[in-house]
């Protein structure tokens, strides 16, 4: 044979690999890019699922220690409110332990009001303002003028007059409404999940 024709026939041998194994180059990148950007969906799609599930376990948590400084509070308040059976020193150890149990309270809703849904705003804010009132009438001896037994409250129609009586009506009502609120949030969060 001659050079000539050996020459040609490898140059055409080396022509036909190399335009048989471009496009299988070419299509195993593509596969490549493929899996590639699937598994990224999948970190991503991974990354969010636990944001949210963290989150929801934060929220909770910040609801539970919200409900349990309200407990707290309400039963250092109505300790509080037995003045009259009070020695000085035991009045003054229930305004300390009221006033302790208030600053909790105020720093959980501050901490729930953070990250609240907007359907449950309305309901902590009621019931951080209903506490702020039995927190006033449960130090004092009258209502707001020293001569009356009766406090300014938030209504639904404006601020109401009602008894001191009415004011731990109204902080355990808020309470209920807002136990009430999260559980539904929790529960259609939960149900959204699945």
């Amino acid at each position: 044979m001659n050079l000539e024709v050996v020459a040609a026939l490898t140059a055409a041998g080396a022509a036909l690999i190399t335009s048989v194994g471009l496009p299988a180059t070419y299509m195993q990148a593509r596969a490549a890019h493929r899996a590639a950007a699937n598994a990224l969906a999948a970190a991503q799609l991974a990354a969010r699922t636990q944001h949210v599930e963290a989150r929801r376990i934060a929220q909770r948590d910040s609801f539970v220690t919200l409900l349990v400084s309200t407990d707290k509070f309400a039963t250092a308040a109505f300790r509080r409110s037995l003045e009259p059976l009070m020695t000085t020193p035991q009045l003054d150890e229930a305004s300390e332990l009221m006033a302790d149990a208030h600053d909790e309270l105020r720093k959980a809703v501050a901490v729930v009001t953070l990250d609240v849904p907007a359907e449950l705003l309305g309901a902590v804010e009621r019931l951080q303002n209903h506490a702020e009132t039995l927190f006033i009438s449960c130090q004092t001896d009258g209502g707001e003028d020293d001569h009356a037994e009766t406090w300014w409250v938030a209504g639904d129609h404006g601020d109401v007059q009602v008894s001191a009586d009415t004011v731990i009506e109204l902080f355990e009502s808020a309470r209920q409404t807002l136990v009430t609120g999260i559980r539904e949030y929790l529960n259609a969060d939960a149900s959204n999940a699945t």
